[in-house]
């Protein structure tokens, strides 16, 4: 039995450990895909700010 219980700690620490590395892999990934994301509505913003701007010069000389 104890080279059995051995086997089977063996077998939980390794499977502790893979869970481990997939949970910091998921981690990883995660916020890669935040900062992509964030990258994106500062992009968006941008463009966002720069239409409203041109929306406002355009009503600017319609006015005039």
């Amino acid at each position: 039995t104890s080279g059995r219980e051995r086997r089977r700690d063996d077998w939980r620490a390794a499977r502790d450990q893979r869970l481990s590395g997939r949970e910091a892999e998921v981690r990883r990934r995660v916020e890669e895909l935040s900062a992509d994301a964030e990258a994106e509505r500062a992009v968006l913003e941008a463009r966002l700010q720069e239409l409203v701007r041109r929306a406002d010069a355009a009503a600017t000389l319609r006015d005039s």
